[in-house]
């Protein structure tokens, strides 16, 4: 393992945070440093450098039908969003599967390092039904976005979560209700 870097290290404008790693319930704990992958065992420190994205941030989260960019003077960039959606009738009888198109918008500040890592795990009542980690770049001062895509399996009409963050921040969460199918 490489040596720790010194408390007052900042690498790329990224806000550095030293602090000992413990892994809970007395279960193995995987981490990350360096793009390395390290396992802790029960009752073991490790210290490392947790890196959060300076200022990185969701600026919205949406599931949708479509998702459209053109280019219009200045040069600047025009993202057409359609079928935003919160809900849908299910399109078949019970139990089936459904891939709703979750983007989400993310801005990157001009003293921002551009790395960062988006994770969304999808939630129906306290149980995690489904994942996705996806790395990206964005040049400091622009935007990106990731389109994410789970297949949710249904038994019965209801809602799920999708909780959004970057890099282990702040939670944002959009919701998704399946209905009973609209009667013709």
């Amino acid at each position: 393992m490489k040596k720790a870097l010194a408390p007052n290290a900042d690498l790329v404008g990224d806000h550095v945070e030293r602090r000992a790693i413990k892994p809970a319930f007395g279960e193995e704990m995987a981490c990350r440093h360096d793009d390395r992958l390290f396992s802790v065992a029960p009752n073991h420190d490790l210290t490392i450098v947790a890196l959060r994205s300076a200022g990185m941030q969701i600026i919205a989260a949406l599931f949708i039908d479509e998702i459209d960019l053109r280019q219009v003077a200045g040069p600047s960039t025009r993202i057409d969003l359609t079928g935003i959606q919160f809900s849908a009738a299910a399109p078949a009888p019970l139990p089936f599967t459904w891939s709703p198109h979750l983007v989400v918008m993310i801005h990157c500040p001009t003293d921002g390092s551009g790395r960062g890592v988006l994770e969304v795990t999808y939630h129906r009542g306290d149980e995690q039904i489904a994942r996705s980690v996806q790395p990206f770049d964005v040049e400091p001062g622009k935007f990106t976005y990731r389109l994410v895509r789970a297949e949710l399996d249904f038994e019965d009409y209801g809602s799920v979560e999708a909780h959004c963050r970057l890099d282990q921040g702040p939670i944002t969460t959009v919701p998704y209700t399946i209905l009973p199918p609209a009667d013709d």
